[in-house]
């Protein structure tokens, strides 16, 4: 099932990627790349509420996880919420993901204009 959400999410089939990440979940939940992946593709919908529960689930099973750190971020910044997004973003640089430096500049961009 994993396999096939893999492939189905390189076609752009979210959807359907989701369901077969629902059914690797249902034979074993511990598979953080199938939480990282479902949350990856919830994002690309949109969805990013939804996505928050899948990278907290990833992150529980690998707390080193820089990518989970970072799309977390994102979808904490997506969802207006930049201080939580802050901390998930230095998580991921200091797990040494090149791309969470943008992320921290963004939400303290985000902040400061909030509190003008």
């Amino acid at each position: 099932w994993y396999n096939k959400g893999v492939a189905l999410g390189e076609l752009g089939r979210y959807e359907e990627e989701i369901s077969c990440y629902d059914e690797a979940l249902a034979i074993d939940r511990q598979v953080a790349p199938a939480w990282y992946n479902k949350g990856v593709a919830l994002g690309k919908l949109g969805r990013y509420e939804e996505a928050l529960p899948c990278y907290d689930q990833a992150l529980a099973i690998d707390r080193q996880d820089a990518e989970a750190w970072q799309n977390k971020g994102v979808a904490l910044a997506m969802s207006g919420r930049f201080r939580e997004a802050l901390e998930s973003f230095k998580e991921a640089q200091q797990l040494g993901n090149p791309m969470a430096a943008q992320g921290i500049e963004m939400c303290l961009q985000d902040l400061k204009q909030q509190n003008q």
